[in-house]
């Protein structure tokens, strides 16, 4: 290591990129490479190693969320500057008692400290004070964390703490109008901020806090992509890779290779989301009647299911629980997890790769195979079974997620009568 401070960008290509990254994967080094440009891009420079501090990396993780990007991605960008950090200054970054030293001291957020936004007649007051308390009982704290980067997100428009007064049509349509614009971000995400002011709005009228109800501010359309899902070849080609899998090792009850064959079939045969896949319970699990119950404290709608499973899906489990490292574990969990974070989707991405089946376009997303199971059963029983498995409160839902390209209805030109030749 150098003992002089170098640009960010330079230490990393000089310096941390060949001593710890050598031998990481491609895709290892490219998320590294794009937390670091994006923090180049931030502070509008290339910024010197001796300024980055915990301090400044939190401000960095606030304001990139506020400016759009997803809480999680943001998140890993922070944990891997930290780590660049602490490679050059070991002394930093560290946690002290459970907690870092920034966290127990106020986060500016979006050019405001939390204290300027907290003023009487402010959303965040409302928010805070009233909406969370009265409006979100239970719900996680992402949920609550994605209207609290809304409502500053909206201030940050505004060039000043948003008030409840600023809730009109004319303003939050001109802040749609904004996000994409000038924020950059999609038509989705100008609507889903919509959404959540429109929600706040709402309530402030039933608590007779705001005279007028929203009537001019429409949903912007949006440009919405087929989904797709995988053939039964491409499965194939998946449990076969997955078979294959050796990581993680460290903290795994079962082995990864019939780990991800059990979960992957699971997940085919229930259409469930990973979530709720990482929650059954192994008591939840009757092999004698082949069926699975997913308890609804794991289910997006909150509604228990029971599903049935297929014979090969009971083979795999069987054989997995029958293969446990250690004995002496009884876990409550049918998959238990070990790994924190995006584990379970790092082994997944590699396991299409190893299948050929990766692409950046698509990812390599976990819910592809919730769509699978959609199109399938679309295709052979019908979308209202299709609507019932995947607990959809309508069919035009469960039709985003089926893939026409494998189902019958693309095939409408072979039941067409064909003109004759001229």
């Amino acid at each position: 290591m150098t003992g002089t401070s170098k640009p960010l960008s330079l230490y990393f290509d000089e310096v941390f990129l060949p001593e710890v990254l050598m031998n990481a994967e491609p895709d290892t080094k490219d998320k590294y490479r794009k937390a670091v440009r994006k923090m180049v891009s931030w502070s509008g420079c290339d910024i010197q190693m001796h300024n980055l501090t915990e301090g400044i990396l939190e401000r960095f993780c606030r304001n990139i969320i506020v400016d759009g990007m997803s809480t999680k991605t943001a998140k890993a960008y922070r944990v891997y500057l930290r780590r660049i950090v602490r490679h050059r200054y070991p002394d930093r970054c560290l946690k002290e008692c459970g907690r870092r030293p920034h966290e127990n001291n106020p986060v500016v957020i979006a050019g405001l400290a939390e204290k300027e936004h907290d003023i009487e007649g402010s959303l965040w007051r409302f928010w805070r004070d009233v909406y969370v308390p009265k409006r979100m009982i239970g719900a996680s704290s992402g949920a609550i964390d994605q209207i609290r980067f809304g409502i500053v997100r909206f201030s940050k428009y505004l060039g000043r703490p948003a008030m409840l007064t600023d809730l009109t049509d004319d303003t939050v349509t001109g802040y749609m109008a904004w996000i994409i614009s000038h924020a950059g971000l999609s038509v989705s995400s100008a609507n889903s901020n919509r959404a959540q002011l429109l929600c706040l709005w709402r309530y402030a009228y039933k608590r007779k806090l705001l005279p007028t109800l929203p009537t001019d501010c429409d949903k912007l359309k949006e440009l919405r992509k087929l989904p797709t899902a995988w053939t039964m070849e491409e499965l194939g080609k998946i449990l076969a890779s997955a078979r294959q899998q050796q990581t993680p090792k460290t903290g795994m009850l079962y082995p990864p290779g019939l780990f991800f064959q059990a979960i992957i079939l699971v997940a085919y045969d229930t259409g469930l989301r990973l979530r709720a896949l990482l929650g059954i319970k192994r008591c939840d699990w009757k092999p004698e009647r082949r069926e699975i119950t997913a308890d609804a404290t794991v289910m997006k709608h909150k509604v228990s299911q029971t599903f049935q499973v297929s014979e090969q899906t009971v083979q795999v489990l069987t054989l997995m629980l029958n293969n446990p490292k250690s004995a002496d574990e009884t876990p409550t969990l049918l998959f238990p997890w070990p790994v924190r974070g995006d584990g379970i989707h790092e082994a997944y991405r590699k396991i299409l790769m190893r299948a050929g089946l990766y692409t950046k376009e698509h990812g390599g997303s976990f819910h592809k195979l919730r769509r699978t199971s959609a199109t399938h059963l679309t295709n052979v029983i019908g979308i209202e079974a299709a609507c019932r498995q995947l607990g959809h409160s309508s069919v035009e839902m469960t039709k985003r997620y089926v893939d026409p390209r494998l189902t019958n209805e693309h095939k409408a030109a072979d039941h067409l009568p064909r003109p004759e030749k001229g």
